[in-house]
């Protein structure tokens, strides 16, 4: 089956690979990351928490990561053993998030678990707390897309027999208890946001619709209507997509300014004034020398 592309959607495709190759290029040329947050400073703001203990943080994402990993497996088998097509799970963005979701919570259990209990420090993982911070940004867009999307496009157009399934015990889990899910590490953490890191579920997501266009290429199926690149309203769909992306990122970055500003007083404030102005991280054995950096235009 060959793929056809509307004239409208090419154009828009076209755009947006330019918008993500050029907020790459500025990010980089830039040091829009601002890795120095999560690397530089006396404060471990990947594995602190304004609100509970460190460890308490770390046995939660714990628990969250193993309760995951338990849905994944028991409803692979579960399909498995009753004869259904398995690997047709991996198609689907839902899938996707979910595991996103789950490799989130390993990782920061495990960074989170070997500071409060070992003997390394945060200076010891420099790549895997980049890893922590990128996969969480990812999640907080896909957590409140998948969601939102599924209860408000998806179940009210699917039919009778669809819902059922879209009402089942792993489809609530995938739907909507992951936003409780992330949300509990979200209240908890003091992680913070940069509007640059939007490029990481720019690029997530790129990839997931690069893969549908391929399998839809050679002979599969649109696992979501609003993907098919064929119909009047495709640029339409596309078009609202990305725009819808971008104000739950706006949405998010200003979300998490307020609840660390709220939970953690000045410490709230050091961690996401990156909306206000300018950030503080503090450097050497002295409190008191602090160095400041400038935050994204």
């Amino acid at each position: 089956m060959a793929l056809v592309v509307t004239p409208g959607l090419i154009v828009l495709v076209i755009v947006m690979a330019g918008v993500g190759g050029y907020w790459i290029y500025y990010n980089y040329t830039n040091d829009q990351y601002e890795w120095k947050r999560v690397e530089n400073g006396r404060d471990d703001l990947i594995s602190d928490s304004s609100v509970v203990s460190p460890a308490m943080l770390a046995w939660y994402r714990l628990a969250m990561a193993l309760w995951m990993i338990t849905l994944l497996t028991w409803d692979c088998l579960h399909d498995y053993f009753r004869g259904r097509d398995v690997p047709h799970k991996f198609k689907f963005f839902t899938y996707w998030n979910y595991i996103t979701l789950g490799t989130y919570f390993t990782l920061s259990a495990i960074y989170s678990l070997s500071l409060v209990y070992g003997s390394s420090t945060q200076d010891d993982w420099p790549t895997w707390r980049r890893a922590i911070w990128i996969t969480y940004d990812i999640e907080l867009i896909n957590v409140l897309i998948v969601d939102i999307v599924l209860w408000s496009v998806l179940y009210p157009a699917a039919p009778p027999e669809k819902k059922r399934s879209l009402t089942a015990v792993t489809s609530i889990h995938m739907h909507l208890l992951n936003f409780f899910q992330l949300g509990g590490d979200f209240f908890m953490n003091r992680i913070p946001i940069v509007w640059s890191h939007g490029i990481f579920w720019y690029t997530f997501a790129s990839v997931y619709m690069t893969f549908q266009w391929i399998q839809h290429a050679y002979g599969g199926k649109w696992e979501y209507f609003f993907l098919a690149t064929a119909k009047p309203t495709a640029t339409a769909w596309y078009t609202g997509l990305m725009i819808f992306f971008f104000g739950v990122w706006f949405g998010v970055t200003h979300a998490t300014s307020y609840k660390n500003k709220w939970l953690s007083g000045d410490d709230g404030i050091r961690d996401s004034v990156d909306l206000q102005g300018a950030y503080q991280t503090f450097k050497g054995e002295d409190e008191s020398s602090i160095q400041v950096y400038p935050s994204n235009p």
